[in-house]
């Protein structure tokens, strides 16, 4: 039986911060499948609720009224999606700080920031929009950007360009990935998720002689990883 991403992954207790693209939203819905015990979903910048879950959705109320509704819903609920209204069906940050939401749940996963749906991603200054408590942070990245060019793969390609110092029409290979990632210094876990092929693996052990951190590999959508140290 393959071991679930929770496990490679190390995911405990707290509050666990998800940052980077190429399956972030799929990484938060397999985690809450996963994880035993009382889950709550959130962010600190925007996200729709996922599908089938219970959520609470609140535009003005009081730090207290929203940590009281919230722990009725997860009383009834074993995963939770909370946040403050925030139009077109997303959410936003929850009032409640995440310091009390870990009293609430035995799990936050928080969604720190977005990649406009494209596989790879460089943060701006204001980026990611890390809660004032963490226990725990992954960066996502999606193989599927690997060895394209970096215009069209990469949320905010100029900033790759200033952390890695490639051209205007470099490609993203593994090796450059890698760089940004490290100059970054976001996290100490990395998923490399879309990992569906041989080619797509090679590419993913290329980023990892690049780095020396541990480095889950792998598809969320087949559930197959395999985790180097």
């Amino acid at each position: 039986m393959a071991l679930p991403v929770s496990e490679f992954l190390s995911i405990g207790k707290g509050v666990t911060v998800l940052l980077g693209s190429g399956g972030k939203t799929a990484l938060m819905q397999t985690l809450a499948r996963e994880l035993p015990g009382r889950v709550l979903l959130c962010t600190t910048y925007y996200f729709f609720p996922l599908p089938g879950t219970a959520f609470l959705s609140i535009s003005d109320c009081t730090e207290e009224e929203e940590k009281d509704k919230l722990k009725m819903l997860l009383s009834e609920n074993r995963v939770v999606c909370a946040g403050q209204i925030a139009g077109g069906g997303k959410l936003s940050r929850p009032f409640t700080s995440f310091d009390r939401l870990r009293e609430l749940a035995d799990y936050v996963l928080v969604e720190a920031d977005d990649a406009r749906g494209l596989p790879l991603k460089a943060h701006e200054h204001n980026e990611p929009v890390l809660p004032e408590t963490a226990d725990d942070t992954v960066l996502v990245i999606g193989a599927s950007g690997f060895m394209k060019p970096v215009k069209e793969v990469v949320h905010h390609p100029g900033v790759f360009k200033l952390l890695t110092g490639c051209a205007d029409d470099a490609l993203a290979k593994p090796e450059l990935v890698a760089k940004a990632y490290q100059n970054e210094h976001l996290a100490k876990k990395v998923l490399i998720n879309q990992v569906e092929s041989r080619e797509a693996l090679a590419l993913s052990e290329r980023f990892l002689n690049a780095t020396d951190v541990a480095v889950t590999v792998g598809s969320l959508q087949k559930n197959a990883f395999k985790q180097y140290l």
